[in-house]
């Protein structure tokens, strides 16, 4: 299986991996306290007041998974999420699709919870 435990040396070079993808995209990369990754791709109602929250965050549609593993996870949990939902938005951008609602491609930190518990912190 793969060893891709959250925050280890092969988690931040997954993360970096995906970091040198995101950024050929127009993707406002955020990271909150917990090291959940986020990346968003800005819709037509980002800028439309009605649509805005009252800290002025306009809804998203969350898509990805997590890049860690268990200690002998499988070679596709997580990771195929995340991959599907990076492809997804490289395709919106290659055929010049622009969306009503964002759309946030997200990587869970510590999703399997092997490492640090609670497991999904953040």
């Amino acid at each position: 299986g793969v060893r891709r435990e959250a925050l280890t040396d092969e988690d931040l070079q997954s993360r970096l991996l995906l970091d040198s993808w995101a950024s050929r995209l127009d993707l406002q990369r955020t990271i909150d306290k917990a090291g959940n990754t986020f990346y968003r791709k800005h819709g037509n109602q980002a800028k439309n007041k009605a649509v805005q929250s009252e800290a002025g965050v306009a809804p998203a549609i969350a898509i990805g998974s997590h890049l860690d593993s268990q200690p002998a996870g499988g070679r596709f949990d997580g990771a195929y999420g995340v991959l599907v939902g990076l492809e997804v938005l490289r395709s919106l951008a290659d055929i010049g699709v622009e969306t009503d609602l964002d759309i946030e491609l997200v990587n869970w930190s510590n999703e399997e919870g092997s490492r640090f518990s609670p497991p999904m912190m953040g």
